[in-house]
């Protein structure tokens, strides 16, 4: 019985020309999945969700080929099916492994924690893979290391222009070499090393050229739950490089996209929970202080019976709550209170949100400065430049700029202004800002608003997301169990 042949670069090629349809059958069943977004569709009513299709897949099919093509990381479900089958197959490796390196910067950052050195050996073993580790665990310098053991050339993709810059002063702290010997592939500028840091958003807008892919030997994509977006998926899709390597914190979704993640990467290798480190005492724990508010929106929500004009409009809800004064009174009573003594970053989904906020801390004569992105790129590096040096008190920035990466070890008090109580990632990101650890900083606090009457069941989520939770109540802080109990004497739930 002839084998069936499986080339592999920056996809899966397999020859179907002697395949059965049962087997060929059962290779598109394992990349076909179920489509969150006809199940959200419907839920909602939308109009014309009866077009959207119930399944999503992500093999396609070379008729002229007579062959199958699967994402990378789906290699081993390919073998999977192949050998339940009892078929042979025979694999021919195209990936690349770059241009020859005569000298690679060495390591010279710090010890390494037992788990980075598991991790990296995970990721060294499976070459395609995802590493799902908690902020804080030191994931910048667990990638850095790893690209100096592997020894080839090595791209790492960042999301934002604000984790691009902090990845490249680690990377040059952490690693032998001139500060040109970093490579850059940002907006105008082009230099590839051994080591090359880049944002997504570039590579999208230049393209990926025959010389990167011929260039690089290991993709390491930090934050790699974006992976499932359109021009993310396509640029990482692009390079056959023999490493490919995702690594977040949590790479799962909300919209239940991460097949589209493992199929780029494969599987997760190795993970450390973010509780372990907390025993341990590797990160902080943050304790978690929900604050109640009046804020109602009663057009905002499902609608429950047909004559009902509810509806889901979170831009509009958006500006309703940014505008509401009591909102943000209660918010910035906490962060100033705390501002006198602990530095704060006060976050939100609104940029202009921002500045009003950041009004409020001059009148009280404390130091601040905007986290923000895109225009404030410059102010952005001086808030954090002087949050990490102490001449800043406060950081008032968006959640899309301060809520993922950003390293700012010695603040242990945030306030998150608008709703991050309905979706388990975006929560545990902005949590992550504060649980680093640092000089004398034993703990953190995370205030949260929670408008009661817009989003009842956030309590809930948040209490079963962290271990420590207490709400304001009758002016005092009480247990969310407790609390929880009262509204339920009360029969307020």
């Amino acid at each position: 019985m002839s084998k069936v042949r499986i080339r592999i670069d920056n996809e899966v090629h397999v020859d179907a020309s002697t395949l059965d349809e049962e087997v060929i059958n059962a290779l598109k069943s394992a990349f076909t999945f179920d489509n969150p977004q006809y199940h959200l569709k419907r839920m909602l009513s939308l109009p014309g969700w009866w077009n959207e299709p119930k399944d999503v897949w992500t093999w396609r099919g070379d008729d002229k080929k007579r062959e199958l093509i699967f994402p990378r990381g789906g290699l081993r479900k390919v073998r999977d099916v192949l050998e339940e089958n009892r078929i042979l197959y025979g694999m021919r490796d195209l990936r690349i492994e770059g241009g020859v390196v005569e000298r690679y910067p060495k390591y010279i950052g710090p010890e390494l924690r037992y788990y980075q050195e598991e991790a990296i050996e995970a990721a060294i073993k499976r070459e395609n893979c995802v590493l799902r580790m908690p902020t804080g665990s030191g994931k910048s310098l667990m990638a850095i290391a790893l690209a100096s053991r592997v020894k080839l050339n090595t791209l790492v993709i960042l999301p934002t222009v604000g984790l691009f810059k902090q990845w490249c002063n680690d990377a040059q702290s952490s690693l032998k070499m001139r500060p040109d010997e970093l490579g850059v592939i940002h907006r105008k500028k082009r230099s590839l090393r051994p080591i090359t840091a880049t944002v997504q958003g570039t590579l999208s807008s230049q393209g990926i050229d025959e010389e990167l892919k011929d260039f690089f030997g290991m993709i390491i994509v930090d934050e790699c739950q974006k992976a499932p977006a359109k021009t993310y998926f396509q640029v990482i899709g692009a390079f056959p490089a023999r490493y490919r390597i995702g690594i977040s914190a949590d790479e799962r979704r909300k919209d239940k996209k991460e097949y589209l993640t493992n199929g780029l990467f494969g599987s997760v290798a190795y993970e450390k929970k973010r509780r372990d480190l907390e025993t341990e005492g590797f990160i902080v724990d943050v304790e978690i202080r929900v604050v109640p508010t009046n804020f109602e929106a009663s057009w905002y929500g499902l609608s429950q019976d047909v004559d009902d004009e509810k509806k889901l409009d979170f831009k509009r809800l958006l500006d309703e709550m940014v505008a509401d004064e009591a909102r943000n009174k209660l918010a910035l009573k906490f962060a100033i209170e705390e501002a006198r003594d602990e530095q704060v970053i006060m976050l939100s989904h609104r940029r202009e949100h921002c500045m009003e906020l950041d009004r409020a801390f001059v009148a009280n004569r404390i130091r601040s400065g905007f986290l923000i992105g895109g225009d404030f790129e410059k102010e952005f590096d001086v808030t954090r430049a002087g949050i990490l040096n102490g001449s800043i008190r406060v950081g008032v920035g968006t959640y899309g700029a301060l809520g993922v990466g950003v390293n700012l070890p010695a603040v242990s008090v945030g306030v998150a202004t608008t709703p991050i109580g309905g979706n388990r990632f975006n929560f545990n990101q902005v949590r992550g800002r504060l649980n680093r650890k640092s000089k004398g900083k034993t703990s953190s606090r995370l205030y949260v608003l929670w408008d009661r009457h817009v989003y009842p069941s956030h309590l809930r989520n948040i209490a079963s997301w962290n271990p420590t939770v207490k709400v304001f109540d009758r002016g005092r802080w009480v247990e969310v169990r407790n609390y929880l109990q009262r509204m339920k004497r009360e029969g307020i739930e």
